[in-house]
């Protein structure tokens, strides 16, 4: 698409069946298409064509993929973990696992490159007291180990820690998340108690620092709806797209 005029200037045809999910530039001439069909796909964006389909393992596809340092990131559909390849050698010989779960409701949420070159991954899942929790993987690019972790509880009607904007387990959700323009803060969705005695809920954004790891409710939806679609920064506004 023309960026200006959003006119449609080529299709890409792929050669092979695929299910692309994520693109990412790797150089000025090429880039990076995820696939959930256990295959990479790098094109050429100058001419406009496929420069080879790179199989990977049968049960391996991609949802959302990252550059850092010369590294390719990628989360894999199947909870297998954080796919990590070298640019020059993006292959499943020199693919690398970071053992970084990433489950169905989670992989719409994009990984996040902070301002102290840290790589943010989100994740659910239970804590050690057995609750349901989010989340946030902190990761060394360099290392390619996981820093920390930040757990986000899910709480219920009845917990007693539940209070007014507490995050709440309700129903399924797709997560979706975005940085901010300083790279300071990952803002992302989740559901928000409105009521603690009735145990109701309402569609929010959090905030997430990523120097004191604390969170807390940025704001609310005015939607009900339980799905965010995407948070989108247009200058110093975030818009949110609801389903």
């Amino acid at each position: 698409l023309d960026p200006t005029t959003f006119v449609l200037l080529k299709t890409i045809d792929y050669e092979k069946i695929g299910m692309p999910r994520d693109i990412i530039p790797i150089s000025e001439s090429e880039a990076i298409v995820a696939d959930s069909i256990h295959q990479l796909t790098k094109i050429n964006t100058v001419t406009n064509t496929v420069v080879e389909h790179i199989t990977l393992a049968e049960e391996w596809g991609m949802e959302e993929i990252a550059i850092v340092n010369n590294k390719l990131f990628g989360t894999h559909l199947d909870a297998s973990g954080i796919a990590v390849f070298d640019i020059d050698n993006i292959s499943e010989a020199g693919k690398r696992i970071i053992p970084v779960l990433v489950k169905d409701n989670a992989k719409t949420s994009k990984m996040h490159l902070d301002k102290n070159n840290k790589l943010w991954v989100l994740t659910t899942g239970t804590n050690t007291q057995k609750e349901s929790c989010v989340f946030w993987n902190c990761i060394d690019p360099d290392t390619e180990e996981v820093l920390d972790v930040v757990e986000i509880p899910f709480l219920k009607k009845g917990d007693p820690n539940l209070k007014i904007d507490s995050p709440m387990a309700c129903g399924f959700l797709y997560y979706i998340s975005y940085i901010s323009g300083d790279k300071s803060t990952i803002y992302f969705s989740m559901n928000a108690c409105t009521d603690v005695e009735n145990g109701t809920y309402q569609l929010a954004v959090f905030e997430l620092n990523v120097d004191t790891k604390a969170y807390k409710l940025y704001r609310k939806s005015l939607m009900l709806s339980n799905c965010i679609i995407s948070i989108h920064r247009v200058n110093i506004k975030f818009i949110l797209v609801n389903r």
